[in-house]
């Protein structure tokens, strides 16, 4: 909860307070009556904000008035009167929708447009009441579209938006506005989870450890079945595997080339008993001379033993 002197001031996001965090990169404001927190928004969920005071005789009435991305409301939504029943816009955050660049875009306008995006304003203001008021009729204005170059690189990505729904008639006062600035000021600066943590305003969720790496002891029910469901199947591809390979084993033959080379009368000798070329021995047939029977001079080598058949 924020607090400034007599005041506090909480934004509550679906009936729970939105947990809380200072703004680091905020220069020191010598204002006393001025604070800035971080708040974690959550899309689609309905938001308020309450306010307090300590302040002796007197009290806080909803015409204290916030602001929320540039508008004004109360802090509960507007209440206005139609068609003699009554009708309040709720506060509910939204997605963020970011565009390119339109030709009726003004770049100049920026600043004064969207300057005031992803923050909640609450101003506390002494005021004297003038006597009873009828509610003005207030036409809840949409964000729409916003240009991503409008942002200019701020991490946003949700806005407020506005639920109107049926509610009972009540009594309104008109106030006037006593001093020339408010008795406080709450700015909270909304953002996701996500937009927080890229700030570095709260730490990134740690990548939780692989089943397989936990003790044993630690996992859920859950958690072990999922892990004998793996385990089964790195098993099952483990042995689909091993079959693969005895399939191959049996069918694939040796696929290299057999090593050849020109024997001196051009036979085609072939090296099967080494597959290196340095290992290899080159085997030659032996030259056969064959010696006609018109050319036997009827003399033998005296070293060669002729047989007759």
């Amino acid at each position: 909860m924020a607090i400034l002197g007599l005041f506090e001031a909480q934004v509550i996001v679906n009936g729970m307070p939105a947990a809380e965090y200072d703004d680091d990169e905020e220069p020191l404001s010598a204002d006393p009556t001025l604070m800035t927190k971080y708040v974690e928004a959550v899309s689609g969920a309905y938001f308020e904000l309450n306010v307090d005071s300590n302040y002796e005789g007197g009290k806080i009435t909803k015409r204290h008035h916030f602001g929320h991305d540039g508008a004004r409301v109360v802090l509960d939504g507007h209440v206005y009167i139609e068609n003699g029943k009554g009708k309040q816009y709720k506060l509910k955050f939204a997605d963020l929708e970011t565009r390119d660049l339109d030709r009726g875009d003004e770049p100049s306008k920026f600043k004064e447009k969207y300057s005031e995006l992803g923050t909640l304003k609450v101003e506390i203001w002494r005021v004297q009441i003038t006597g009873e008021s009828t509610p003005s009729r207030y036409q809840g204005k949409e964000i729409g579209s916003v240009p991503e170059k409008a942002l200019k690189g701020r991490p946003l990505d949700v806005v407020t938006s506005h639920v109107p729904v049926d509610v009972p008639l009540r009594n309104h006062v008109g106030t006037t506005r006593m001093g020339y600035k408010p008795d406080a000021t709450f700015i909270f600066k909304y953002r996701t989870r996500r937009a927080l943590q890229s700030l570095m305003i709260i730490e990134r969720s740690p990548t939780p450890l692989p089943l397989e790496e936990r003790p044993v002891e630690e996992l859920t029910r859950e958690e072990m079945a999922e892990l004998l469901r793996r385990q089964r199947e790195q098993l099952e591809i483990k042995q689909e595997h091993a079959n693969l390979k005895r399939e191959r084993a049996g069918t694939i033959t040796d696929p290299r080339p057999l090593k050849s080379s020109k024997g001196e009368n051009g036979e085609v000798i072939y090296h099967l008993d080494s597959d290196s070329e340095d290992d290899a021995e080159e085997k030659v047939e032996p030259e056969v001379e064959v010696l006609d029977d018109d050319e036997d001079d009827g003399t033998t080598d005296p070293e060669i033993e002729v047989v007759d058949l």
